[in-house]
């Protein structure tokens, strides 16, 4: 919207005059002024070189060549929601690597109370045969000096079961710690009241081959790495379109509208008014940069970032591939080892049962005891670590497997289940 000011047209002023002059020549007009209080002169000449402009116009592009298509068109956007899925699938796999140290020290935690309740159990003993030896030395069984040994023998099972307390108190404490509590929430937190898991022989069979297979198509880090990739084609793709020339159809309708008046209420005459039409423009744009070195950098940089992202995916799934095989065979090896472990802590606890009744009969030593205890105890301590070993052998092959944590629309579950047992863990 515009106005402008052009040239007054020549008019004739009311009350003036025009004549020869004296001696021929041209008289030139004179106004007549008004007298005091009179009327101001009408000046029909302002209007008429006042011109108010309006224009309108829109400009319409369509690429025939470079940028053409909603490939290219949305290249951008289309890349930045891959990379906000692979952030996605990044947040559940720091979940399971915060789950799986969690669980770690939930389990060491466990082993600790555990050892602590053989270290009591083999105080116990240790106390129980303290008092039949009592019985047997005042029976004058046995001689007093055995009672000497056997309290010694006792205060080490005493000394024993205090560093234990003291390691589950450490181990309490990093379980605290990994959950996130604070200090005042620390203590009063619960002890582990869980068991080991058990490897269950019918429903935890499984293939570790095909499981490898599975781990490499769905874990959380993999599932990231290749949405990386895809938002690295993406932009490869339109770093490409960008070496082809360009050639756009162009198409520009107008329209035009033309009032004169130079009072300020003219200025807008053209909106609702006045003289108007329509027109247009129909072209084609070309352009074609020379060596388009820009584009050809461009395009280099986006072909390497996608053979890293390529790189990558092979890597991480590779690397899965041999962690799944040896986390499923570590719990085959550890499950084998538990076996062979409880079934000699059986064995000796029997055997300690039997050193016992010979020793009340009298053909046995207090010797032969005490070193059949001790044998159990290590017997129960190594069970123990075994069944630890197993817990965090199977903690890794579900992680390693990527089915250790779920996603459910938005939220990141997790089945207690899992932690439990191999149930499922190979179902696709």
């Amino acid at each position: 919207l515009s106005q402008r000011r052009g040239p007054a047209p020549r008019a004739v002023i009311p009350g003036s005059a025009v004549g020869p002059a004296p001696g021929g020549r041209p008289q030139r007009a004179r106004r007549a002024l008004p007298g005091p209080g009179g009327p101001p002169l009408p000046r029909d000449d302002d209007r008429a070189s006042v011109t108010n402009r309006l224009t309108a116009s829109l400009t319409l592009r369509q690429p025939l060549r470079r940028g053409r298509g909603r490939e290219v068109t949305t290249a951008t956007e289309r890349a930045a929601a891959k990379e906000l899925e692979a952030q996605q699938f990044d947040l559940q796999h720091a979940v399971a690597i915060r789950l799986r140290a969690t669980v770690v020290e939930y389990w060491l935690t466990t082993a600790a109370r555990r050892a602590l309740e053989i270290s009591k159990e083999s105080e116990q003993r240790s106390l129980v045969l303290l008092e039949t030896l009592r019985r047997l030395i005042e029976a004058e069984v046995l001689p007093r000096a055995d009672l000497v040994q056997l309290e010694a023998d006792l205060g080490s099972r005493t000394a024993n079961r205090i560093a234990a307390e003291r390691t589950l108190h450490a181990a309490h404490r990093r379980l605290a710690i990994e959950i996130g509590l604070r200090f005042e929430e620390a203590e009063r937190l619960p002890l582990p009241v869980d068991r080991f898991p058990a490897f269950e022989t019918d429903a935890d069979l499984l293939s570790a081959t095909a499981l490898a297979r599975q781990a490499r198509a769905t874990r959380s880090d993999v599932r990231a790495a290749l949405s990386r990739r895809d938002a690295a084609e993406i932009l490869r793709r339109a770093a490409k379109d960008q070496l082809a020339s360009r050639l756009d159809l162009v198409v520009t309708p107008s329209y035009q509208s033309v009032e004169l008046g130079g009072a300020a209420s003219d200025a807008f005459g053209p909106l609702s008014g006045g003289v108007d039409g329509f027109g247009g423009f129909v072209g084609f744009e070309f352009e074609r940069p020379l060596g388009n070195r820009r584009a050809r950098g461009d395009l280099l940089q986006a072909e390497a970032d996608l053979r890293q992202s390529e790189l990558e995916v092979d890597q991480i799934a590779e690397r899965i591939g041999v962690l799944v095989l040896d986390s499923a065979q570590a719990v085959a090896d550890r499950r084998a080892q538990l076996e062979r472990i409880t079934a000699a802590q059986e064995l000796f606890a029997t055997v300690v049962e039997n050193e016992e009744k010979k020793l009340r009969a009298g053909t046995s030593t207090l010797i032969d005891v005490i070193s059949q205890s001790d044998r159990l105890t290590g017997a129960q301590q190594r069970q123990v670590n075994a069944e630890l070993a197993l817990a965090l052998a199977m903690l890794e092959l579900r992680f390693q497997s990527g089915t250790l944590v779920d996603q459910v629309g938005d939220q990141i579950a997790v089945a207690a289940d899992d932690l439990l047992t191999l149930r499922g863990i190979g179902d696709e």
